[in-house]
């Protein structure tokens, strides 16, 4: 298993959390888990699907799901292959020591947005990532 989380916030008080993980998890031992800040987690390959409160959420490689704090939830692991996913933690507090920029997680209402960039964004999103990684 390969997990590497890093703190690439420029604002002392609060962290803005990077995690790249890449594993096999066999058996599945996701569980149900909330967080205290915005996840922004980006699903890069593998086979599985997120259950988000009550709803099932279909997954596709390159898709963005976006929870906001405190909404339960957990993956669905379909199959044995590898599971490679992006987070990005948000807490509300890095968002509001933003000078000049409105928090542009302003639109999301519910618990849960599912994005879907298409694959010339996800493979830019993707290479920044491992850039982040690389650093």
């Amino acid at each position: 298993m390969n997990i590497f989380n890093y703190d690439v916030s420029p604002f002392q008080r609060e962290q803005l959390l990077f995690s790249y993980v890449r594993d096999n998890p066999q058996p599945p031992n996701h569980r149900f888990h909330l967080h205290d800040f915005t996840e922004i987690f980006i699903y890069v390959s593998g086979d599985i699907d997120f259950l988000v409160n009550d709803s099932y959420v279909s997954m596709e490689p390159g898709d963005i799901l976006i929870l906001k704090r405190n909404v339960i939830h957990k993956p669905i692991i379909k199959s044995d292959a590898f599971y490679e996913r992006i987070y990005l933690g948000v807490p509300e507090n890095v968002l509001a020591e933003m000078d000049n920029v409105e928090n542009p997680l302003r639109f999301l209402q519910s618990g849960q947005l599912l994005l879907k960039p298409g694959k010339g964004m996800t493979e830019q999103i993707c290479k920044l990532a491992q850039q982040i990684h690389n650093a």
